[in-house]
């Protein structure tokens, strides 16, 4: 009967799907109900009910497992360290057993490597924070220097700026005088031949002659009066482009020998700080090594301190320090037991 619906129903489907369906939204309800009716079918058969929740046993089961183990490993993880810290209590304490002088030996031996290696590192250290003063001090130096050296500068490009372009504009004025006295004195030669010419010329009557003359002598005279002038200008802006050149080759040396004094200590800056990268390397390098040597030294005492520890843990001899310690191990391999019971169930 389950079978005939399920067929029923994959039938109308595949005519909806076939004839291009009205609506998509009733074809996924189809599929929908489709995949509920084979969930149903499933859950009927007994057979595939049984491996189904078969299935679900073994994969939570396994979770279980997983789940104690991680607990189980913390736990033992945290004894270890227990064991541990009890051997150090009992040598801090210069605490005696039997079989635990070779222990002791090998301790004092680790410990005396290990402050030795320390003590190495804090004078690293020390020196890695002079360094740093010492580079700090004399970049800071080189710096003010630097500044100082473009306060001075500033200014004196600003003013040759300001000369520069006064002095164009001197060039653009004597430019213009140059033409303006060339303007006259061709001026003047042509005045000075046309008051021949008019002098000589008979063909014109004494009144139109007299008029050009006068015009003439007038234009002439005031060339000849504005020539001098223009020449005592043109011979003052020489003058004064004279200065502005000297004054501006003045300043450019000026400016020079601050543009080299400024890279010079920018020189000296980078080679303090590529002097300062060498030596910075060459100390991180030793202190690494040194760290490596305490971490080294560190693993090794751990393990005699576990050993120590083991012997304490075993004897169990009566101390007050101990005793909060040895506590702690027992709850922890208690609760070690009932993991381990709880995963055997």
């Amino acid at each position: 009967m389950d079978l005939y619906i399920l067929l029923l129903f994959a039938g109308v489907t595949e005519d909806v799907v076939g004839t291009g369906g009205s609506s998509s939204t009733f074809m996924w309800i189809l599929l929908l109900i489709i995949a509920v009716l084979i969930a149903v079918i499933l859950v009927r058969d007994k057979k595939i009910r049984g491996k189904v929740a078969g299935f679900f046993k073994f994969v939570g089961n396994k979770i279980k497992v997983a789940r104690i183990n991680s607990k189980i490993k913390k736990e033992e993880h945290s004894a270890s360290g227990l064991i541990k810290d009890l051997g150090k209590k009992a040598w801090e304490k210069e605490l005696n057993i039997i079989n635990g002088d070779e222990i002791k030996i090998n301790i004092k031996k680790e410990q005396s490597s290990k402050e030795k290696f320390e003590k190495e590192l804090d004078d690293i250290n020390k020196r890695i924070e002079k360094n740093k003063d010492s580079f700090d001090s004399n970049i800071k130096v080189l710096e003010s220097k630097i500044k100082n050296e473009e306060v001075q500068k500033d200014p004196l490009d600003e003013k040759l700026k300001d000369q520069e372009k006064e002095f164009s504009r001197f060039e653009k004025e004597l430019k213009e005088d140059e033409k303006r006295i060339e303007k006259l004195e061709k001026g003047i030669e042509k005045n000075d031949k046309e008051l021949e010419r008019l002098n000589k010329d008979q063909l014109l009557d004494d009144e139109e002659r007299k008029e050009r003359i006068e015009k003439a002598e007038s234009d002439l005279r005031a060339f000849r009066e504005e020539l001098p002038k223009k020449k005592s200008e043109k011979d003052k802006l020489n003058g004064e482009i004279k200065i502005i050149k000297e004054q501006n080759e003045t300043l450019k040396k000026e400016i020079e020998k601050l543009e080299k004094n400024i890279d010079e200590l920018k020189e000296e800056a980078k080679t303090v700080e590529k002097s300062n990268e060498k030596i910075v390397k060459e100390l991180l390098s030793e202190k690494g090594k040194c760290a490596a040597e305490v971490s080294r030294i560190t693993e090794k005492l751990d393990v005699q301190y576990k050993k120590f520890g083991t012997l304490f843990d075993r004897s169990r001899p009566e101390d007050p320090s101990l005793l909060v310690i040895y506590s702690e191990i027992d709850k922890t391999r208690e609760t070690i037991k009932n993991l381990k019971i709880e995963k055997e169930e």
